[in-house]
C-alpha cells in the first residue's frame, strides 16, 4: 500500500502509523534534534546550541521528518560552507549538493524516513539543477548499515581518505542526478 504525504509516496501497511511530513527546521525544534545529533555523534561531532544554530542557518536544505525522528542537512557547492569533506568535492564537481549529516533516531531506523528525507533532497536539488548528491560514510570505524543505505540510494565509493587529526577514514561518495 502507498500513501501520499506532500507527494512523495511513502510505503505503509495497514498497521503501519501515519507519518508526518516533511518539513524545514524551526528554531523551536533546535533543543529535540540537537539532543537526537548529539546522542548520535557521541564521539565525533559534539554541538552546543550556537554550532547547532549556526549549521542550520546556514544549511541549503535543512529538513525534519516527523516528530524528531530524523534530519537531514546540506550544503550547495556555491555556498560558502567549508570542512574538508566539502573541500574535497568542491574540487572535483562543478555542481553539487553535499550532506553534511543525516540522523535517524534509533526507534525509527527501518522506517523509510532517511529516504524520504533523501528522495526529497533528490528532488528538490533536481529541480533546483545541481547535478550531483555527495556525502561520505565512516570506513574506519566502519558503519556498514550507512554503506549499504547509501548504495541502495544510487551512490557509488569515489575514494577513501584519512582525515589528517581524526581517528577515522571516510569513503566518498557521490550520486548523479
Amino acid at each position: 500500500m502507498l500513501r501520499r504525504i506532500e507527494g512523495y509516496a511513502i510505503h505503509t501497511s495497514k498497521k503501519s502509523t501515519p507519518r508526518n511530513a516533511i518539513r524545514k527546521i524551526e528554531c523551536s525544534d533546535y533543543p529535540p534534534l540537537l539532543a537526537l545529533n548529539n546522542s548520535f555523534h557521541k564521539e565525533t561531532s559534539l554541538l552546543d546550541r550556537e554550532e547547532w544554530a549556526k549549521l542550520v542557518e546556514n544549511a541549503y536544505f535543512a529538513r525534519q521528518f516527523g516528530a524528531h525522528l530524523g534530519f537531514l542537512i546540506t550544503y550547495a557547492s556555491d555556498s560558502p560552507f567549508a570542512n574538508a569533506n566539502f573541500n574535497w568535492f568542491l574540487q572535483r564537481f562543478r555542481s553539487f549538493v553535499y550532506v553534511d549529516r543525516i540522523v535517524i533516531s534509533q526507534k525509527t531506523q527501518g522506517s523509510g524516513a532517511g529516504r524520504a528525507l533523501y528522495e526529497h533532497l533528490f528532488e528538490e536539488a533536481r529541480q533546483a539543477g545541481y547535478a550531483h548528491i555527495t556525502c561520505e560514510v565512516n570506513e574506519i570505524p566502519p558503519n556498514p548499515g550507512s554503506d549499504a543505505f547509501h548504495k541502495k540510494l544510487g551512490f557509488k565509493g569515489l575514494e577513501s581518505v584519512h582525515l589528517a587529526g581524526k581517528k577515522k577514514t571516510v569513503r566518498y561518495m557521490a550520486k548523479t542526478l
